[in-house]
């Protein structure tokens, strides 16, 4: 998800072994692409809450920095128009009663044993994809993960996850994801 109006946010949408990576400018059509998809769960790129006072990171996010996440901290300026953002988002899926969590997509590729998004987007899909659609098709392998029972989940609410780090071997699979198709939407 993108904080900068300028710039587009991707979203891909994982029907049983097809992704369609979309490509949008406003969380109305973020919110409007899913409602219509209606997937199990829905893996936001975005923090979904602040930290208390001006504490770089929520308390669960501690956790899973000491089990290798990379996170950027919650007192950066463009962190805090993500999180609200994000915030925004979730409320408007929630609101259409879509489950909702939050992931880290840089740290999700991590714990799946590759060294970045772009890497395990390829290994899924045996395309090359730009970091942003990397990004998305990490997120889809996220929910997909978390359906299966092989995250771990960091705080309640709002659902922190990360894929279990023995997890990799369905993630990476070459069959996690047969075809990449780029979609337009409007």
């Amino acid at each position: 998800m993108s904080a900068s109006k300028s710039k587009p946010s991707y979203c891909c949408l994982l029907n049983s072994e097809e992704a369609c990576i979309l490509e949008l400018s406003s969380i109305d059509e973020i919110v409007k692409a899913i409602v219509e998809f209606r997937p199990q769960v829905a893996a936001i790129d975005a923090p979904l809450s602040l930290p208390e006072g001006n504490k770089p990171f929520r308390t669960f996010e501690y956790e899973a920095i000491r089990e290798g996440a990379r996170l950027l901290p919650l007192t950066l300026k463009g962190m805090r128009e993500l999180a609200a953002m994000g915030r925004m988002l979730a409320a408007k899926l929630e609101a259409e009663k879509l489950d909702v969590i939050e992931t880290h997509p840089a740290s999700a590729a991590l714990f799946l044993g590759r060294r970045n998004t772009v890497e395990l987007a390829r290994q899924a899909t045996g395309l090359t994809l730009r970091k942003d659609e990397a990004d998305a098709i990490t997120c889809c392998i996220v929910a997909m993960l978390f359906i299966a029972g092989k995250c771990r989940v960091y705080g309640g609410n709002p659902r922190f996850v990360l894929p279990e780090k023995h997890a990799s071997r369905v993630a990476s699979s070459r069959s996690c994801i047969k075809r990449v198709l780029r979609c337009n939407y409007r």
